[in-house]
This record gives C-alpha cells, sequence and structure tokens, in this order.
C-alpha cells in the first residue's frame, strides 16, 4: 500500500532514515529497508511516497524504489562476478582434463585387478594436421 511520509530522523553514521505516516488511523513511525544498499538522499521534514505491507506496516520502501528499482548494485555486482568466476573455473577445469587425456591417454580402469599387462598399450599420441 503507498501513504504519504514524512521524514523524521536521518542518521549517517550508520545510514538510517525514519518516517512517520498513517495507516488506518494509526501513525506509525518506522525505518525505511534497505533493498541493495541504496537509500534515499532525503532531510528531516521532507515528505515522500512509501510502499509498507499491510500485515507489518514497519516494513516500508520508498515509491521511487519500487518503481524503478536500480540496476546495478553492490550485492547484484558480487553475484555476477562470482557466477563469471565459477563458469571461468569450471570451462578452465574441463579444457586442461581434455588436455590432459589428448597427452598421456586415458586413466588405468576400474577393474584393474582384472585385466593382464597387455590390456594396458599406450594409446598413440595425436597426429597433429
Amino acid at each position: 500500500m503507498t501513504a504519504s511520509a514524512v521524514v523524521t530522523e536521518v542518521s549517517a553514521e550508520p545510514e538510517h532514515v525514519k518516517v512517520r505516516f498513517n495507516v488506518s488511523g494509526d501513525t506509525v513511525q518506522a525505518e525505511l529497508h534497505d533493498f541493495a544498499g541504496m537509500r534515499p538522499e532525503v532531510e528531516v521534514g521532507e515528505k515522500l511516497l512509501v510502499v509498507h505491507d499491510p500485515q507489518d506496516p514497519h516494513r516500508v520502501l520508498t515509491k521511487d524504489w519500487v518503481d524503478d528499482p536500480p540496476f546495478l548494485s553492490l550485492p547484484i555486482l558480487g553475484t555476477a562476478l562470482l557466477a563469471l568466476l565459477c563458469s571461468a573455473l569450471t570451462v578452465a577445469v574441463v579444457l586442461r582434463r581434455r588436455w590432459h587425456l589428448r597427452t598421456f591417454g586415458a586413466p588405468p580402469h576400474a577393474d584393474a585387478k582384472t585385466r593382464t599387462d597387455n590390456d594396458y598399450k599406450a594409446r598413440p599420441a595425436p597426429v597433429d594436421q
């Protein structure tokens, strides 16, 4: 639900913004929730539109953030970099494994006790063209 709120407190250490608004005739004072490290740059006494949860009016976001959330933020960038790193490592491991198999051949079979020495002939090296 959307409501008009008045900023009652702004502190910078750590950054908190508290607002006051009316819900069903009751006055609620709540702190704006922080998603993606983005908070509005406001001063005490300013009015702004907020969106709150009807079941828990103390969960509050600014309407601007709900309408147009930030595309890039620290958590999003961190997740993207971690996914890129994991993908790159996976590709590197697969390429190294392929190189190792081409260079040294396949490892001995799991049933090595039942195989004879003649079964372990080395593969010829691949011929580059």
